[in-house]
């Protein structure tokens, strides 16, 4: 019950503090910069490779043809990605993919195939 206790109150306290009275503006700054923060800590997904605050996939258009019988799957894939800190590459989770090729609707895209784990897949690394 000692545990259950701390993890209330504590933060509870640490809330009461934190709400005192603004000095010149600073803590309407301080709050600004820990929830910009915030949000950038809360979209790093430990289970995965990609970087969602580089790069963020808007929309997929997938397409697929299964064949049963050789218990494969052959798809095309487009992305829609925004950009976001225009980086030179992003990256994706994969897992036993087989990839033909990669490209930007108009020109072959570089790309590579990292980190190998066995719980998280494969880094896919495309130079964009």
């Amino acid at each position: 019950m000692k545990k259950i206790y701390q993890l209330f109150v504590l933060p509870f306290l640490g809330l009461i503090f934190a709400c005192g009275s603004p000095q010149n503006g600073k803590n309407e700054e301080n709050a600004e910069s820990i929830e910009k923060n915030t949000l950038e800590l809360d979209l790093h997904d430990p289970h995965s490779f990609s970087k969602p605050m580089d790069a963020v996939v808007k929309h997929l258009n997938w397409k697929a043809e299964v064949d049963f019988e050789q218990q494969m799957i052959r798809a095309n894939a487009t992305y829609t990605i925004d950009n976001v800190r225009n980086v030179d590459s992003i990256y994706l989770d994969i897992r036993n993919l087989k990839i033909k090729e990669i490209s930007d609707g108009e020109k072959k895209l570089t790309y590579s195939e990292n980190f190998k784990d066995e719980v998280l897949g494969s880094e896919l690394a495309i130079e964009i």
